[in-house]
């Protein structure tokens, strides 16, 4: 009778280690599974310098295993940029060819990244003082198209001088920053660059990007007359070919 119990509990032991290493067998299967499954990340095509603006280009998709994914890796292309295409990001410490594009080494466009890594190659950035009138009423953003108008009165006429520039800030306002706000505590609200949230003291102005020729242009213009802004719809890249127009226009 003894013999018996001791071999009823030794078959009980023996079919609860069997559960229980079954258990094990499968749950190890399955995190082995689930490290081994592939996941979406970006990862730098090139060395990519500190204080880059980082664009589409310079990025490429790729799969790695879901355990060899670095916490806070950007996983698509269009994480990259804001709602209107905008991009959004800059490096604040350089990042290796093959290397995982993280959030930690990326900052936001503003105000304490600089303009200079949101002004395309070739181009210049050059500040404009409008007011109400001049500036569209306050209602000009980053990343619109304006023309820029030449009024010299002593002459009585007006020259549309530059046509379909970018604008890549409004007063401290960066394409694909932040807002710049009163409060350092509520600089983290995202948003398009809204200038009615800039500090009272800061002057009202728009920043375009121009070739070095049309900054030569620009800077001639606003001594010689005084110069206006003229908002572009979306979309709308067309040049046209105009003239100045005299005093004489208004008679007819």
């Amino acid at each position: 009778m003894k013999n018996k119990k001791v071999l009823f509990f030794a078959v009980v032991l023996a079919l609860f280690a069997a559960i229980l290493t079954v258990g094990l067998v499968s749950s190890l299967e399955r995190k082995y599974r689930e490290g081994a499954r592939s996941v979406d990340v970006l990862k730098a095509k090139g060395y990519i310098p500190e204080g880059t603006l980082l664009t589409q280009y310079m990025v490429e998709a790729s799969k790695v295993p879901l355990e060899n994914r670095q916490p806070k890796s950007l996983d698509k292309i269009e994480q990259l940029v804001n709602e209107n295409g905008i991009n959004i990001y800059a490096t604040i410490v350089p990042i290796e060819a093959g290397e995982q594009i993280l959030l930690t080494k990326l900052a936001t466009a503003g105000k304490d990244t600089g303009l200079a890594i949101v002004i395309p190659e070739g181009r210049r950035a050059v500040t404009i003082g409008v007011d109400v009138t001049s500036g569209v009423a306050d209602l000009i953003r980053p990343g619109n198209t304006v023309d820029v108008i030449c009024v010299i009165e002593e002459q009585g006429k007006a020259v549309t001088v530059l046509q379909n520039v970018i604008v890549l800030a409004c007063k401290q306002n960066i394409i694909g920053s932040q807002k710049v706000t009163k409060s350092v505590s509520d600089s983290s609200t995202p948003d398009m660059g809204d200038t009615s949230a800039t500090p009272e003291d800061v002057p009202a102005s728009v920043t375009i990007a121009v070739t070095p020729a049309e900054a030569q242009t620009l800077a001639l213009a606003s001594i010689k007359g005084s110069l206006r802004l003229s908002l572009r719809g979306l979309n709308d890249s067309n040049v046209v070919n105009i003239g100045a127009t005299n005093m004489g226009a208004l008679s007819k």
